[in-house]
């Protein structure tokens, strides 16, 4: 705590008057961090088609990680402490936690949605039901980018995940 204080040069009072405990810190540096890919607003999408859908969605995914870069947010060797800040901050706040599940339950009804408006329209056809095709698209998102962070970068996810969904898509078409 010392060193925070120091480094924002505020007296120790000052900085308490702000901030009540190194709980509350952590909770405002996650919620900066994570506040910008948990809020993702899959209603603006333009969802005239299921392709069109994912490719607004990836455009949505690069302008994100372009803008975490540019505040320093993040850096290019983006590594396993994002996932480590998220998993701790689950563990710790309940509430986070269910913000976290309730933007998922969101995002994953904007995909049902256009995935079954997609199925009605004759866009794809698949023996696989909408819920099936939404979790293919929602876990390989996740998927790819912790194997990116993995690695050690993620600059590539985008196009990973665009080489994935437009191959899986076009498994799809009729």
């Amino acid at each position: 705590m010392k060193e925070i204080v120091t480094m924002t040069g505020l007296s120790k009072g000052a900085f308490y008057h702000y901030f009540k405990s190194k709980e509350q810190i952590f909770l405002e540096v996650v919620e900066s961090i994570f506040s910008s890919i948990i809020d993702i607003d899959c209603n603006r999408f333009v969802k005239g088609s299921l392709h069109e859908y994912y490719e607004d969605y990836l455009l949505h995914l690069d302008a994100t990680y372009r803008l975490l870069l540019e505040k320093n947010i993040i850096s290019p060797s983006f590594n396993l402490n994002y996932y480590s800040l998220l998993f701790d901050a689950m563990r710790f706040f309940p509430d986070f936690r269910l913000r976290m599940t309730a933007a998922n339950a969101v995002e994953r009804a904007v995909w049902l949605d256009v995935i079954h408006t997609a199925r009605q329209n004759g866009e794809i056809q698949s023996t696989m039901s909408d819920d099936q095709i939404t979790d293919i698209f929602i876990h390989t998102n996740s998927g790819v980018g912790m194997s990116n962070i993995m690695a050690g970068s993620s600059d590539d996810t985008v196009e990973g995940l665009r080489a994935i969904w437009d191959g899986f898509y076009n498994s799809m078409r009729p």
